[in-house]
């Protein structure tokens, strides 16, 4: 059988297995219960709300960005003709992984609303009502219940995820095709520019210098917080770029008022909300190429100290290590995600349910198959086994 088949089959059952699991589990934990006070069945509820809402911003901020800095970092390998890079562009591989996790995405959806009717009716019935409930089938009913009333929001929340998903994805596989080195030449003529501007007959003074870091950085500080951006979001059809925490608290404030969240920035009066806020990849390449530039700068000027290096060798192996990183950045910098996704995956364990680890195992354990020919082999060696064994684990 192929592996194309396995996946397709694998597909198919597990959109028939997910309901069917959590069903058998549901039934299995509250067919026979009993309640004695009305608190005896509100505790465990509000467990699994927090539960499910746990599981939803794992898929999120863990899951669904793992599969994006995959797709970025098999993008920037380096090579034409990279067995890593032919494959997964040729195949397309992360679009189907990518679905199927929004597939899941939206099936938690509808779990969260199922789960807040039945909190709703449990808190409007009296507590002597709830004894003989089968639990399970009373959660199925509600369920089906939801799939009728909230199909709009449903299909609105599926629409959503596809079209910030796939954006992502795209903008992922395009900047991978970015040439680092037009990047900093673009940098180096952009200083001379604003050098001319700012004093073209004379020597830049420290204030002049402080007016060009402060150009540079221009879209690198949140314009809420006004500090660096550490997590760049920015919204569909907005081009404004928000610390994700922040931009996610500015939405949940309005809301909270029952108003729409708008772009904070005058002028721009584009709507914002969780859903369609993604990452913005194009800015964090620019964090992490400032953040290098900051690093060759500092070296320049320690190469201008170095006759004052000479007598102290610790400063010396310091300044000596610090020059080696910085231009094995430059030179192998498209490698450094891919290590980085590689350590992520075996070093988090964000698969919490045997479901979801169903549901993403294929795409994930191929991503770190491929991902081994990347960096080196002692490495790989270790971390794969660490992987495997916890894939053993979650299997039984």
């Amino acid at each position: 059988m192929s592996v194309e088949s396995v996946d397709n089959s694998h597909d198919e059952k597990n959109s028939h297995d997910y309901k069917r699991d959590s069903s058998n589990e549901e039934d299995s934990e509250h067919e026979s219960v009993t309640l004695t006070s009305y608190e005896s069945l509100q505790r465990p509820l509000i467990k699994i709300v927090d539960d499910w809402q746990g599981l939803g911003e794992k898929l999120e901020s863990e899951v669904f960005q793992h599969i994006i800095d995959a797709a970025s970092s098999l993008s920037e390998n380096p090579g034409q003709d990279h067995p890593v890079k032919t494959e997964w562009k040729k195949d397309n591989k992360f679009a189907p992984a990518l679905q199927r996790l929004i597939d899941l995405q939206k099936e938690h959806f509808i779990d969260m609303l199922t789960y807040q009717k039945l909190a709703t009716q449990i808190a409007e019935s009296q507590p002597g009502s709830l004894n003989g409930i089968n639990w399970g089938k009373r959660i199925e009913e509600i369920r089906n219940e939801v799939l009728v009333s909230n199909q709009s929001e449903i299909n609105r929340f599926h629409k959503n995820k596809i079209s910030s998903g796939m954006a992502s994805l795209a903008e992922a596989s395009k900047l991978a095709n970015i040439d680092q080195v037009s990047i900093i030449s673009n940098e180096s003529a952009f200083d001379r520019s604003m050098e001319k501007d700012i004093h073209s007959d004379e020597e830049m003074t420290n204030d002049d210098l402080s007016v060009l870091r402060n150009r540079r950085s221009e879209g690198l500080n949140c314009p809420l917080t006004t500090k660096r951006l550490v997590h760049p979001y920015r919204g569909d059809g907005c081009r404004h770029v928000f610390e994700r925490d922040a931009v996610f608290h500015h939405i949940q404030t309005n809301n909270q008022k029952n108003k729409q969240a708008e772009c904070p920035l005058p002028g721009c009066r584009a709507i914002l909300t969780r859903d369609n806020m993604r990452r913005c990849l194009e800015t964090e390449k620019r964090l992490q190429h400032a953040d290098a530039r900051a690093s060759l700068q500092r070296l320049e000027r320690r190469d201008s100290q170095s006759g004052r290096l000479e007598g102290n060798s610790e400063s010396q192996l310091d300044f000596a290590s610090e020059k080696i990183i910085t231009i094995r950045f430059f030179l192998i910098y498209r490698e450094i995600p891919s290590t980085i996704l590689l350590v992520k995956i075996l070093s988090q364990s964000f698969v919490s349910r045997l479901t979801l680890f169903n549901v993403l195992y294929d795409s994930q354990f191929n991503v770190v198959l491929k991902l081994r020919i990347s960096i080196s082999q002692a490495i790989a060696s270790t971390l794969f086994a660490v992987f495997v064994r916890r894939c053993e684990r979650l299997k039984t």
